[in-house]
């Protein structure tokens, strides 16, 4: 997981993060890559497989592609200044890798397909249920 600061709504940044990810053009399904997660009043953006480990820990490990998918994304949020980068070493990766945004104007013909539940995430962590810092 990621620290940022948020330079737009919080809510900007989550409709953005679900136009993110991989895309079934067939099927009309976008299952977003990354999401935002709010915990004492900070902000991290995490891959869904990050989230994945947090809920169970005994998921497989994060692919280093997907870690350097999360970068990719990351930086592009921060190059449309939704976003600032609180640590520094996350590599500013070119916006030509291979990552689909869906475009705002198609969002309504398309379905979104969460692989986590946030909301139930959140609870989790606030409860002490689950440690969010269990695996970065």
């Amino acid at each position: 997981m990621i620290p940022v600061k948020l330079c737009v709504d919080k809510k900007v940044i989550i409709e953005t993060l679900e136009r993110i990810g991989i895309v079934n053009k067939e099927k009309k399904e976008v299952t977003p890559t990354c999401y935002i997660l709010e915990y004492c009043d900070e902000f991290f953006i995490s891959h869904f497989k990050s989230l994945l480990r947090i809920q169970k820990p005994s998921h497989k490990p994060v692919p280093d592609s997907d870690i350097v998918r999360r970068n990719i994304i990351l930086t592009m949020l921060a190059k449309m200044e939704l976003i600032e980068i609180k640590i520094k070493g996350i590599y500013q990766y070119n916006l030509k890798e291979s990552i689909y945004v869906l475009p705002y104007s198609q969002k309504q013909k398309y379905t979104i397909n969460h692989k986590i539940n946030m909301p139930k995430m959140v609870r989790k962590i606030k409860s002490g249920e689950i440690s969010m810092f269990l695996y970065t």
